[in-house]
């Protein structure tokens, strides 16, 4: 696999080689995943490489501001090989560690609130549910049932 990858970079030339390249990479990381053990597998589970990874998102938001094609006039200091590269994987760390990180905790903090209100409403309702279809069977009254407001408190 990689050294088709390889032969297809090396050979840009061939016609459908923009095709190629994608699906063979698709298969790499398959291949990573089904046996972790291979050495490309070993060479992504780097630390340095892991430490890009958590990163990434960062980098996919922030490489728009700092790399910009060669041809382009007019470019800004900060847009200019290699201090470009230099300035953007500062931002990218600063923006991890004072912003993302922070806001992944209080998107974890909300989504537990949120998932133990759910579990704590939906836990009366059932037994709630459960205890009137015991008690009526046919269900010729079901009001009870229905017009319950969302509190599990409150019918």
């Amino acid at each position: 696999m990689v050294v088709a990858l390889v032969c297809c970079v090396l050979f840009i030339t061939i016609p459908l080689v923009r095709v190629w390249i994608p699906i063979l990479m698709g298969f790499i990381l398959a291949g990573t995943v089904l046996h972790p053990e291979w050495l490309f597998g070993r060479i992504l589970e780097l630390p340095a490489l892991r430490w890009i990874g958590k990163l990434s998102y960062g980098l996919y938001l922030w490489q728009l501001a700092f790399i910009v094609p060669f041809n382009v006039p007019n470019k800004g200091w900060w847009q200019q090989f290699p201090q470009n590269i230099i300035i953007m994987l500062l931002v990218v760390v600063v923006s991890y560690y004072l912003l993302e990180i922070r806001l992944m905790r209080l998107g974890h903090w909300i989504s537990a609130r949120l998932t133990s209100r759910r579990a704590c409403s939906r836990t009366p309702r059932r037994a709630l549910v459960a205890s009137r279809m015991q008690s009526n069977p046919a269900g010729d009254s079901p009001s009870g049932i229905l017009s319950f407001r969302g509190n599990s408190r409150t019918l």
